[in-house]
């Protein structure tokens, strides 16, 4: 069991978030204190790792890669898509989806390579590889 100590001004859910999640940075009392005007889906990402690279695929179904910015402060990575809706004449009988506007953070690993980010967007999943920084060699010296 880990205890984990919050600021005396912070919220225990940033903290819990921050513990549980060191790779995707949401904040819980965003998720917590969310109450949008209208309904969002969600924006769901799968991360993996291999030896030399990260591996994201963000589900973005109904957007094109026209739609979407993605950049890099820090270590900050950010999605997002800005999304203007349209008043329809037409009257709805069944929503279960909604194209709004996102933004979704993530903070890259230390050993992350920013310089190295490529994407690509194919049948509604953006994918985004991040190489890792290559570790330093030791080094052999000669003793004369």
């Amino acid at each position: 069991m880990y205890n984990t100590k919050c600021h005396p001004n912070q919220n225990p859910a940033d903290a819990f978030a921050r513990f549980f999640s060191p790779f995707v940075h949401v904040p819980m009392k965003d998720v917590i204190q969310n109450k949008p005007t209208e309904w969002q889906q969600p924006i769901l990402a799968n991360i993996s790792e291999t030896a030399a690279a990260y591996h994201m695929a963000i589900a973005v179904s109904g957007y094109t890669k026209e739609d979407l910015k993605i950049s890099l402060e820090q270590r900050k990575l950010t999605v997002s898509a800005q999304f203007e809706s349209t008043e329809s004449t037409e009257k709805a009988i069944l929503r279960e989806w909604k194209k709004t506007s996102f933004t979704k953070h993530f903070m890259i690993p230390r050993d992350a390579d920013k310089s190295q980010i490529s994407a690509a967007y194919e049948a509604g999943v953006l994918t985004l590889t991040i190489q890792k920084l290559e570790k330093p060699q030791p080094q052999t010296i000669n003793v004369d």
